[in-house]
């Protein structure tokens, strides 16, 4: 895996490239972990780590980004992401998440939702700027003016 060392850009100097054998292997390959977050300041190179992994056809991309910083885009992001792998995904997310607001857990029945489409499926899943996403308070709003 190889970076841009920003530090030497940002001071004008030539493009050098950093390498991270070591985070590479615990990203992807045999030893990869099953679950990692990597977590650092903006520009430290979390995006450009997990870029490779765009075009690995063991994994499944997703970039949030503002456009889904809601929980129901944010989910519809993450099915179509997995659509290559769970087509069914994508197609059946409009009556998911009209069941999940009649629920009293929406990211629950969302949860199980998705793992019943990805149920089966060995490949990695990729969430790059996950910080993008926000809860939509809309999801409390519904429930609280429910009456039980």
């Amino acid at each position: 895996m190889m970076l841009l060392d920003r530090q030497a850009i940002s001071q004008g100097g030539t493009l050098e490239r950093i390498s991270r054998p070591r985070l590479d292997g615990w990203l992807a390959g045999p030893t990869a972990a099953s679950i990692a977050v990597l977590i650092g300041p903006p520009g430290a190179g979390k995006s450009e780590l997990i870029r490779p992994l765009q075009a690995d056809p063991s994994a499944m991309y997703f970039r949030v980004g503002n456009a889904k910083a809601t929980f129901a885009r944010f989910v519809h992001g993450l099915a179509c992401a997995c659509a290559p792998a769970a087509p069914g995904a994508e197609a059946s997310f409009p009556r998911a998440w009209e069941r999940a607001l009649q629920s009293p857990s929406p990211p629950i029945v969302l949860a199980h939702w998705l793992c019943e489409h990805l149920q089966g499926i060995d490949r990695h899943i990729v969430i790059d700027d996950l910080h993008a996403a926000a809860a939509d308070l809309s999801i409390l709003a519904s429930r609280a003016s429910r009456k039980y």
